[in-house]
C-alpha cells in the first residue's frame, strides 16, 4: 500500500471541492440518479412526507381517515385536515470510521471512500433543497448532526466527516463497534419519511443491528452503501505476507488452495447476508470498491436502482 499520506486520510477544502463536476449525481425526484431512491415527495416514501396545512369542511372523496373530529364535534359538520407535500425531506448520511474503514490494498483507505461518496450525496441533497444531517462514529466517538437547509448543512457534516475520520486513523486503540447503538439512535431521530443513507463495510452486522434495521425501514427510506476493498474479497497471489491489525502482526500464506476457497467464501457470506437483508427489508443496495471512481460508481450504482412504490 501506498504511503502518500492523501491516500489514509481526507480533508474538509477536497470534500468540498466534490461539489464540482458531480452535478450529474443528484438527490432528485423525477431524474435519472436517485429518483428511484427517493421517488417522489409524499406518496413515494415511507411515512406521510406531509405537513399539516389546513381544516377544511368535508367534501366527498376525502380520506376518511384524515377526518379531525374535533373539530366536526365542535362544529356538528364534518372537517377534514388538509396537507401539503413536504418539499425539504431530510436526508441522514452516517458514516462508518470504524477499525475496520481503516484498510484499502488499492488506492485509498475505504473510510477515504465512505467520506467522499457522502460528500457527493450530500452535495445533491443540498441542490435539491433537501436537509442534510448525518451520524458519523468511529470506534471511540459518536457524532450526531440534525438536519439543516443550506450549505451550512452540508459544510458541517464534511468537516465533521474529515475530523473523526483523521482522528480515527491516529487512534491507536480500539473500542467495540457502533454499528447497532448507531441504528438505535437513528430510530430515535430520523422522523418518517427521511432518507437515510448508510456508508460502511457492516464488518461487525449482527442479529442485533439486522434487528434494528428492520424497525427502521418501516418508516423510512434505507440506502446501503456497502464499502470494500478488492484483497477483501479475493486473496493475493500465491506467497507469505506480513499483514497487521495497527497492533499485532501476523503472516496471511496464499500458497495453500484450502484456505484460499475459505477465504473467498467467507466474503462471499457476509456479501449474502448484505444482500439478503436488502432484499428482505426493502433496503436499497449498491457497492463501491476502494479502487472505483467514487462518482462513477455512484453514478453506475444508483442508476441500477429499481423504482419501488412505497405506501
Amino acid at each position: 500500500m501506498r504511503e502518500n499520506k492523501h491516500d489514509i486520510t481526507v480533508t474538509t477544502d477536497e470534500l468540498i471541492k466534490l461539489r464540482f463536476g458531480n452535478s450529474d449525481v443528484r438527490l432528485m425526484s423525477n431524474k435519472k440518479i436517485l429518483s428511484s431512491v427517493t421517488g417522489s415527495y409524499g406518496s413515494r416514501f415511507r411515512g406521510r412526507g406531509l405537513e399539516f396545512q389546513e381544516v377544511r369542511a368535508y367534501q366527498p372523496g376525502d380520506d376518511i381517515r384524515n377526518m379531525d373530529w374535533r373539530v366536526t364535534a365542535r362544529t356538528g359538520k364534518p372537517h377534514t385536515k388538509i396537507f401539503e407535500e413536504e418539499r425539504e425531506k431530510p436526508v441522514f448520511l452516517v458514516v462508518d470510521n470504524s477499525a475496520s474503514m481503516h484498510f484499502g490494498s488499492r488506492v485509498t483507505f475505504k473510510s477515504v471512500v465512505a467520506a467522499k461518496a457522502a460528500a457527493i450525496l450530500a452535495w445533491s441533497a443540498a441542490a435539491n433543497h433537501d436537509r442534510v444531517g448525518g451520524i458519523v462514529y468511529s470506534d471511540s466517538s459518536f457524532n450526531e448532526l440534525r438536519p439543516q437547509g443550506g450549505s451550512r448543512g452540508v459544510l458541517r457534516l464534511l468537516k465533521q466527516i474529515s475530523q473523526t475520520q483523521c482522528d480515527s486513523v491516529a487512534a491507536s486503540d480500539s473500542q467495540a463497534s457502533r454499528l447497532t447503538d448507531t441504528f438505535l439512535h437513528l430510530r430515535r431521530v430520523a422522523r418518517p419519511g427521511s432518507q437515510v443513507i448508510i456508508l460502511s463495510d457492516f464488518f461487525t452486522l449482527d442479529d442485533e443491528a439486522i434487528r434494528q434495521t428492520a424497525l427502521l425501514s418501516r418508516h423510512n427510506e434505507l440506502v446501503w452503501i456497502f464499502i470494500y476493498d478488492p484483497l477483501e474479497a479475493t486473496p493475493p497471489l500465491p506467497g507469505s505476507y506480513s499483514i497487521s491489525d495497527g497492533n499485532e502482526i501476523s503472516t496471511l500464506d496464499t500458497r495453500n488452495e484450502r484456505f484460499n476457497r475459505e477465504y473467498r467464501a467467507h466474503f462471499r457470506n457476509k456479501l449474502d447476508t448484505i444482500t439478503s437483508t436488502c432484499r428482505q427489508y426493502g433496503i436499497h443496495f449498491l457497492s463501491i470498491m476502494t479502487n472505483d471512481d467514487v462518482a462513477g460508481a455512484l453514478r453506475q450504482g444508483l442508476s441500477r436502482l429499481p423504482h419501488r412504490k412505497v405506501t
